[in-house]
Order: C-alpha cells, then sequence, then structure tokens
C-alpha cells in the first residue's frame, strides 16, 4: 500500500509542476465602429480604434495568442485587428478576423507585459451598402505553439 500512495503522490506533484500560466486581459472594448463617409468613385473610409490594451503573463515558452469573432461580420465588410507583440515575440500585422482562430502574436517568451496596444479596423468594399448596425464579440486567447 505504501508503493501505491507514493506513485500517486509523485504523479500529482509531476502534473502540478506543468501547469503553466496563461493570462490575458483586455482593458475594455473598442468604441463603435461605424463607416459613414465616402469620396464619390472611391471606397469607403476605414475606421480605426486603437483605444484599448492588452496585458499578458505567461510561463511557458512558445506561446502564441490567437483572436476570432463569434460571427462573420457582414458581407463585403472586414474586421481586422492587429496586436503590439511583447519584447521577443512576434506580431502579424493587421489580421483579418473570422470564426476561426486566426494566428496574431507568436514566439512569446515567458514574462508578465502590460498595455500593450489593440488595433482594430473595419473597412467596407463599395458594394457592402447600408449595413445595419451590429456586434461582434472578438476573444483572445493564449495558446501553445
Amino acid at each position: 500500500m505504501k508503493t501505491q500512495c507514493f506513485l500517486l503522490f509523485t504523479f500529482l506533484f509531476y502534473n502540478l509542476h506543468l501547469l503553466a500560466v496563461l493570462d490575458i486581459s483586455v482593458s475594455g472594448s473598442p468604441g463603435t465602429l461605424t463607416i459613414n463617409s465616402a469620396i464619390a468613385g472611391s471606397k469607403p473610409t476605414t475606421v480605426k480604434d486603437n483605444t484599448t490594451t492588452y496585458s499578458l503573463t505567461v510561463t511557458e515558452t512558445t506561446q502564441k495568442i490567437v483572436g476570432r469573432v463569434d460571427q462573420l461580420v457582414p458581407n463585403r465588410t472586414k474586421l481586422k485587428v492587429s496586436l503590439k507583440a511583447p519584447t521577443g515575440a512576434t506580431s502579424l500585422g493587421s489580421v483579418p478576423l473570422t470564426t476561426i482562430d486566426q494566428d496574431l502574436v507568436t514566439n512569446i517568451p515567458n514574462g508578465t507585459y502590460s498595455n500593450l496596444k489593440i488595433r482594430y479596423r473595419f473597412s467596407a468594399n463599395i458594394k457592402a451598402g447600408i449595413v445595419p448596425l451590429t456586434s461582434r464579440t472578438v476573444t483572445f486567447t493564449v495558446l501553445a505553439q
């Protein structure tokens, strides 16, 4: 019986040691992204917002941040996001969001990072027409690379 208890203890200790801290938080929601102007014969003006930031804690190396929306944006429109990368990591720039996880930042080393800028860009094709006001939820997740 002592052998079985010892093995169980070793297994639990080993599993607890492997738990990584992967935490991401966002400072808030961006303002409403409304496209309400276009120069005749040109595509509508892209709307930008860079008022939000994110903070991140990583205790395992080679992590990445992915992002997605809860539902697709209206036809002929595009929502892009770019995240400022922590020191030593790589931002993939302005990435169109879909309902499938998209890589946004890769090669994130161990560390705690704060107040990193998030930039949203919302654009529309000339053929988008009048699009009713809708909202989307953007989800950022930290994953092993």
